[in-house]
């Protein structure tokens, strides 16, 4: 996916977005901006089933600058982006679901591998990375990643786990906490050890010898 965007700026400059697209087009399948305008500009220069057209929405309070809409507001009017993208890049703190349902492809933004953005996945930014991919629920079609070899690890993990179906009552599964519930409690704590318990683990480590 190429990114393109600050296309009044480039303008100003004599620089022409559009003509960088047009020369990206036989090579890319995909080409985002967070402005409305310059998306509308070249729709009718792209084959749809060839590259397709992603907008992508920046924070809630920013303003597009070809539209003078905030994104917050842009999101609530999903038919409005269909008219001229095929998807929608998202950051993953606010994707929505319902674009699928008019047909619109949804991509997800601002993962990372930092330690403490995944502390509710047991320090795996695997782990938080697949509960955007498969959740039983909802499917993102791809994400912005600045890590790609932990998205691609993540969906190689997934994707061997489907193939050979690994279930519970085919292979038995032996679930042993690592400090306890570490992922949510300070490693090695009461708190942490009995949170463990409740989420019914077969066995507590302990790394210290008494």
């Amino acid at each position: 996916m190429i990114p393109l965007q600050h296309d009044e700026f480039y303008g100003k400059h004599n620089f022409s977005m559009r003509r960088l697209a047009l020369s990206l087009s036989r090579r890319v399948h995909y080409i985002s901006s967070p402005e409305v305008g310059f998306l509308k500009s070249i729709k009718f220069d792209f084959n749809p089933k060839k590259t397709k057209l992603v907008f992508r929405f920046m924070n809630e309070n920013d303003t597009d600058p070809s539209s003078n809409h905030t994104y917050g507001l842009l999101s609530k009017n999903p038919m409005f982006i269909k008219v001229f993208a095929s998807g929608i890049m998202v950051p993953k703190k606010y994707i929505w679901s319902e674009a699928h349902k008019i047909g619109l492809h949804v991509f997800g933004t601002e993962f990372a591998n930092d330690k403490l953005s995944s502390y509710n996945y047991n320090h795996d930014p695997l782990a938080k990375y697949l509960q955007f991919v498969d959740n039983g629920d909802f499917s993102v079609d791809g994400v912005l990643y600045d890590f790609p070899i932990t998205a691609s690890e993540a969906i190689g993990a997934n994707l061997f786990a489907l193939t050979f179906n690994y279930a519970l009552d085919k292979t038995l599964i032996i679930s042993i906490a690592n400090h306890g519930a570490s992922g949510d409690y300070l490693s090695c704590t009461d708190l942490s050890y009995k949170q463990a318990i409740l989420d019914d683990v077969d066995g507590l480590d302990c790394p210290f010898v008494t």
